[in-house]
């Protein structure tokens, strides 16, 4: 996890089976990094990581996305791509998510929604 000076959240992915425990500390961890604000977080997924329903429904919650203000991962597999819209239609994350199979398309698409200066 890596907080970048552009003020993105990075998270590297590993190959891993990922379940509702897992994504609990990930999200403490984002919390304590953020001083418990909000950023915007990029994903980049590995090939073979996987993820349980439960923990997908988790990802989507309230408490999952609090300090998310819109999250953009990198998928790398169809498997990944067909879970990817399942999640979309059926888990209805809480804030604006997307999916890419391009880093540079994933955060092109983040910068949309960074906060403004006046």
């Amino acid at each position: 996890m890596l907080f970048r000076e552009d003020g993105v959240l990075q998270i590297n992915v590993r190959d891993h089976n990922y379940i509702t425990k897992d994504l609990k500390e990930i999200n403490a961890a984002q919390g304590k990094i953020t001083n418990g604000g909000k950023c915007l977080v990029l994903v980049i997924g590995s090939e073979f990581a996987n993820i349980d329903s439960e923990a997908r429904e988790y990802m989507a919650s309230d408490e999952s996305t609090q300090y998310s203000i819109a999250e953009a991962y990198v998928i790398r597999s169809l498997a990944h791509k067909i879970l990817a819209n399942f999640y979309l239609k059926v888990n209805k994350p809480g804030v604006p998510t997307k999916f890419f199979s391009d880093a540079k398309l994933a955060e092109e698409w983040l910068r949309t929604y960074l906060p403004s200066v006046l």
